[in-house]
């Protein structure tokens, strides 16, 4: 990976671009912004082009030919080191060794200049999963990391890393990308069909990495699809009818393999056994939050079309006839109160609330609603 194969996050590669280009090739960055957004990705094209031989220069970037920058494209560079959560944590013993627990990666790394390339990296994929022992280990090197050491850490938002992290990295913010700019990219770069990309783009809300992970999965489309029917089924719904559709929806969200149902393959290793216990279950959350971010899709799609009518710009454009119809159910401000209420319900996902009890609760408050 290269800054230039980075879309759609121009400002943040330019400032890396500036900063390596004046001599910034060491020390802590943390890049936030939402999930999917691309900063795995311009964490990787950070990692090639500190740790290159012969970087160009006009524009910064990684060569792509020297020993260090095919070692990484081969994924078997030891000096690029990543980091995540073990479990629902970043846990300190995978930085510094504890208790029978596998080796430290800075333990015994750090204090070893690189041999393939110009630097050592460490990227922390979720810098806000952190345990506070984890995170207060980590403090020292941070704000005084040997010449020879990058951190590249990450997170949704920098409210949500401790103070005493975020001030000793320089910040680095993504953003979404506009939703035509990446329909656009879905179309020439990976031959999506048009409707397709412009639907793709707007239920991954602008973050590329979700657009392409959906673009590039052969049952995405299709396990999308039969939770958006399950979400407009359980919006216009009535009577005891509203419980099936409840039921149906859990069913629908069961159905999104797509989103995976195993922990990264370095996590899982390092798992104790009763986290690996919990994999289905954070699966399980996973797959209903999504489902209810559907769901929300639909009710905004319906608003819209309340609002301006029947050639208002829609995200499900192939179910605009059913939602049109739906849409004349619920006033505009009826429709925004349903908005509401699955945004409530989508938050009590992340709060581990029992997914029936929610989807029944949910189902009930709508149609009384209606």
């Amino acid at each position: 990976m290269t800054f230039a194969q980075i879309a759609g996050q121009e400002p943040a590669v330019a400032v890396l671009r500036r900063t390596l280009a004046d001599g910034g090739n060491s020390g802590s960055f943390l890049f936030t912004g939402p999930q999917g957004c691309g900063k795995t990705a311009t964490a990787w094209a950070l990692a090639a082009a500190v740790s290159c031989l012969e970087p160009k220069t006009d524009p910064y970037d990684a060569c792509t030919e020297c020993d260090a920058c095919k070692r990484l494209s081969r994924g078997v560079n030891p000096e690029v080191s990543l980091v995540q959560p073990a479990g629902d944590q970043t846990q300190i013993w995978q930085f510094w060794d504890r208790d029978g627990k596998p080796r430290g990666i800075l333990q015994h790394a750090l204090p070893y200049s690189p041999s393939i390339g110009r630097k050592r990296v460490f990227i922390v994929e979720r810098a806000d999963t952190l345990t506070e022992g984890a995170a207060n280990s980590l403090l020292k090197v941070l704000e005084e990391p040997p010449h020879y050491v990058m951190f590249i850490l990450l997170a949704p938002h920098s409210g949500r890393v401790l103070p005493t992290i975020l001030s000793r990295c320089r910040v680095v913010r993504f953003g979404a990308m506009p939703l035509a700019g990446l329909a656009t990219m879905l179309v020439d770069r990976h031959s999506v069909a048009p409707e397709r990309a412009a639907t793709l783009a707007a239920l991954a809300q602008g973050c590329v990495g979700t657009a392409l992970s959906l673009a590039s999965s052969k049952t995405a489309y299709g396990e999308i699809g039969v939770c958006t029917d399950a979400g407009m089924a359980l919006l216009s719904a009535s009577g005891l009818g509203v419980l099936r559709c409840a039921e149906g929806l859990r069913q629908a969200a069961k159905g999104l393999k797509f989103l995976g149902d195993e922990p990264p393959a370095a996590a899982a290793a390092a798992a104790a056994p009763a986290e690996a216990d919990n994999t289905k279950e954070r699966a399980g959350r996973r797959q209903m939050g999504a489902a209810l971010d559907l769901v929300a899709v639909v009710a905004r799609d319906a608003l819209a079309l309340a609002l301006v009518g029947p050639g208002a710009s829609i995200v499900n454009e192939e179910r605009r006839s059913g939602i049109l119809a739906m849409a004349d159910r619920r006033q505009p401000n009826e429709w925004i109160a349903a908005i509401d209420q699955i945004a409530i319900a989508r938050r009590r996902v992340d709060m581990n609330a029992n997914p029936a009890i929610l989807t029944d609760a949910l189902a009930v408050t709508l149609a009384a609603s209606a």
